[in-house]
């Protein structure tokens, strides 16, 4: 029996499941989507704690811990990890290390974080924003911890 005829059999017998061209394409897209939308928080967090650092004025482990963004660090967490899960179901994705993955992505985040911090006004946009009450709460209230004094 030719290598064709035992896939087309297998799929018949439900051995093994066939997907449409649509399917693997919304895959790769919601892959895709995943990587850039934890490039844009992980970059944005980076630039944050750079920003809160310098603006602040605090000094210490404490006032950093007390101050960071937990839910951000939070979701950037799931969303690495929905990324390995989503290569994972990629042919390509079992040649990956995880360790790789994750050392690439924190060299782009650390690299692109600063860039954003030092070379945009996007943290100093977003502070005078807080001023003006026209950020959402989660964004408000951290934009808020950054001049209050301990």
């Amino acid at each position: 029996m030719e290598y064709k005829e035992l896939i087309l059999q297998n799929i018949e017998t439900n051995h093994i499941k066939a997907y449409s061209k649509a399917h693997f394409a919304l895959r790769m897209i919601l892959l895709v989507a995943t990587a850039i939308l934890i490039l844009l928080v992980s970059i944005c967090l980076f630039s944050y704690i750079c920003f809160n650092l310098r603006t602040s004025g605090r000094a210490g482990i404490v006032p950093f811990l007390q101050f960071f963004p937990w839910t951000s660090l939070v979701i950037d967490i799931v969303l690495v990890s929905m990324l390995q899960w989503l290569l994972r179901n990629f042919r390509f994705g079992y040649r990956i290390p995880v360790l790789h993955l994750l050392l690439v992505l924190l060299v782009i985040t650390g690299v692109a974080g600063y860039v954003v911090y030092r070379e945009t006004g996007f943290n100093e946009m977003l502070l005078q924003e807080v001023k003006q009450h026209h950020l959402p709460p989660p964004l408000e209230n951290l934009y808020e911890n950054i001049r209050q004094p301990l």
